[in-house]
């Protein structure tokens, strides 16, 4: 689906809002509308260069919440309609860390600067010429609409 969002394409950079191509969601993830997102003094030290990301163009934000679009079947039952935040730090609820309630040292979170998806090193967002974007921690909040790992989001209650 198209949607927009804000990406940094080399750096130093400046954030720039594009049209993106954003794929459904696989096994275990879900497509989320954004309703709000944060700005972390992170993400300016992505466009500085300050902390680099493993590939350009990178869409940016870790921050947010928003309302599922569009749902595989996954393990936590999250379904179309649910409402959800964002987690930069993935949490697998298996691993040494995440058994131990240290989710914060979750496995997952090793590659979540990379760009593409740690499970199977493919990409989710796409410039509308079909160039790969990557995905900050997985979730990339500064975009209107994005696919995620079931391992990034939390179901919160609707009011």
């Amino acid at each position: 689906m198209r949607t927009r969002g804000a990406v940094i394409r080399q750096i130093p950079g400046e954030l720039e809002v594009i049209d993106l191509e954003v794929e459904d969601p696989r096994e275990d993830e879900v497509q989320v509308k954004l309703v709000a997102s944060g700005m972390c003094h992170s993400d300016d030290h992505h466009v500085t260069g300050d902390i680099p990301v493993g590939m350009y163009p990178f869409a940016l934000g870790h921050e947010g919440a928003g309302i599922v679009t569009k749902a595989s079947p996954n393990y936590k039952g999250i379904e179309v309609g649910d409402h959800v935040v964002f987690s930069a730090i993935p949490s697998c609820g298996h691993c040494r860390w995440c058994s131990s309630n240290l989710q914060s040292l979750c496995n997952l979170a090793a590659g979540i600067l990379a760009g593409p998806r740690w499970t199977d090193g493919t990409f989710r967002v796409h410039t509308t010429d079909g160039t790969p974007v990557g995905q900050m921690c997985g979730i990339s909040t500064f975009l209107e609409t994005t696919t995620v790992s079931i391992n990034s989001v939390v179901k919160i209650d609707k009011d």
